[in-house]
């Protein structure tokens, strides 16, 4: 994986990395589908033929905030090196401005997600006990309301 353009292919269920570690490239999907989940394994995305992941830890100088698993089928991606990706956004300061600000925008709805998920998952525990059902889902189900009404999707 030293050089840009090499191909490389995953069997299936086969992690690609885990959160928090170093970045070692940016991957092409050529075939097969890639499934991104968050540090406690919750589904955020499926990358398919043609789209790009890997990234945003390349383009914001962090450790990986996603882990990367094949998915149920072979996948096949071409690498592309750290310093290959930050040389294409070097190239225009104006779209790098543009493609940092969206991996920002990216990492904090991973994060939003991460916590309605954590939200949800309350209120089952809540409904499946029984006990003391009624007031605990208002109070979480408000919860779960200021929460959504806190995002925000400014430009």
């Amino acid at each position: 994986m030293d050089k840009n353009g090499n191909k490389i292919i995953w069997q299936p269920g086969e992690v690609i990395y885990s959160y928090g570690d170093e970045p070692n490239g940016a991957f092409l999907v050529m075939s097969g589908h890639v499934d991104l989940y968050t540090s406690e394994g919750l589904k955020l995305n499926r990358i398919g033929e043609s789209e790009i992941f890997g990234e945003t830890s390349i383009i914001l100088r962090r450790p990986r905030t996603v882990t990367a698993r094949a998915g149920e089928y072979e996948v096949s991606a071409i690498h592309f090196t750290s310093d290959h990706i930050r040389s294409l956004i070097r190239r225009s300061k104006a779209l790098g401005a543009i493609i940092k600000k969206t991996q920002m925008r990216l990492i904090d709805s991973n994060k939003q997600s991460q916590g309605l998920s954590e939200d949800l998952e309350a209120l089952i525990k809540i409904i499946e006990s029984g006990k003391e059902a009624n007031s605990q889902m208002i109070s979480m189900v408000k919860k779960m309301r200021q929460n959504l009404k806190r995002l925000s999707f400014e430009d």
